[in-house]
């Protein structure tokens, strides 16, 4: 079952809808902000929901998603956190290194009725680790352990982005980082402007294949709301009124699916399949082999600093530790993503009016160039 926020025009805008004009639903998604979050990381949060504002106006919603401040008791004396008609962020002062975007959906029709987003605080010790990790090779500010408020305040941004996607019923989308080439992820122009994933619900974190010498932004490092994201707002919430039953869209929907996925960039790639090297965590490119070797390049910067990018006064060798093993994780995912293509098998879901095969062996130059890598 589909699971999605109920969204329709006011009565009076239902003839602007149909002409493709963008009007205002009846009932917009609110999430509000939990009052016990640290003030300096609300606007961060906040933008991460008004993110998804594009999203909803491929579908025809202008305003349909937004972030509001939780009413004081003097504005509102009868608001709650924990009212079940309210959706919220909520903040969670613990050392869980996580944050989780559950929703509430009603079992008969799949309406998404409330969510209540967790946001950890040590979330943004995992961020911090990411970064520095995956970035710190081309990005100055990632070289210490403490980050500069609006770094960590756009990490936190990206991760609530994130979560919101969760909330309005978009799964993992894996294979979306596999449809950039990864020469595309070192040009600096293109990635700035496209970013390194079309889907920010993709788990590409960052852009560990850009070199230095590439002198590519935060803009081509950070994930973003992409191309398939809004497009995944726009089959999930647009709505037919040239159709009275849901049954009567089939035929339409089928036809518009198939002609939207000659995008490649469209391509939607299951969390849950083990099997094809184009669905992986923490994979970006359409190569692992040619991007697990500049992200190797970029370890390799990193390890000689990293006694002292990672020293803070008046402490231990914690951090050094801590980066140390993160950089070993690291180097064991890339050898883990090319070793995927051996007797990988390819799966790319069709309807029975598509041509090709649903199921296919990977090309086999790509297992021989993984069995080669070094």
């Amino acid at each position: 079952m589909i699971k999605r926020w109920r969204l329709e025009p006011k009565s009076e805008d239902v003839e602007k809808y149909k002409r493709g004009e963008l009007v205002e639903p009846q009932k917009p998604i609110i999430f509000y902000i939990d009052p016990a979050t640290p003030k300096k990381w609300v606007p961060y949060l906040m933008q991460g929901v008004d993110d998804w504002k594009v999203g909803f106006e491929k579908a025809g919603f202008k305003n349909a998603i937004m972030a509001k401040l939780a009413p004081t008791k003097e504005e509102d004396s009868t608001w709650s956190l924990d009212d079940a008609r309210n959706s919220a962020i909520v903040y969670k002062p613990s050392d869980i290194a996580n944050a989780s975007g559950p929703s509430i959906s009603d079992p008969r029709s799949g309406e998404i009725m409330e969510s209540h987003i967790n946001w950890y605080h040590n979330v943004m010790s995992i961020l911090r680790d990411w970064y520095f990790i995956q970035t710190a090779a081309v990005d100055t500010g990632a070289r210490k352990m403490v980050l500069d408020e609006e770094l960590m305040g756009q990490l936190i941004r990206f991760v609530s982005s994130h979560e919101v996607g969760h909330t309005l019923g978009l799964r993992h989308n894996h294979g979306s980082s596999s449809t950039v080439p990864v020469e595309k992820l070192r040009d600096k122009a293109w990635v700035e402007a496209n970013g390194h994933t079309p889907s920010i619900m993709d788990y590409a974190r960052f852009n560990y294949v850009a070199q230095p010498e590439d002198n590519i932004g935060r803009s081509g490092l950070f994930p973003r709301i992409g191309e398939y994201d809004k497009w995944a707002l726009e089959w999930g919430y647009r709505l037919f009124f040239q159709f009275n039953r849901a049954d009567n869209e089939k035929g339409f929907l089928n036809k518009w699916v198939i002609e939207k996925l000659k995008d490649n960039r469209l391509w939607f790639g299951t969390e849950t399949n083990p099997d094809d090297p184009r669905s992986q965590s923490e994979q970006v490119g359409d190569d692992a082999m040619k991007g697990s070797l500049y992200g190797i390049k970029n370890l390799q910067r990193i390890v000689p600093n990293l006694k002292e990018w990672t020293k803070m006064p008046n402490e231990d060798y914690s951090n050094l530790r801590n980066m140390y093993n993160g950089v070993v994780g690291q180097y064991q995912r890339y050898i883990g993503h090319v070793t995927k293509y051996v007797g990988g098998i390819m799966e790319t879901p069709k309807m029975v009016e598509e041509s090709g095969p649903v199921y296919e062996n990977v090309s086999e130059e790509k297992p021989k160039r993984s069995g080669r890598f070094s």
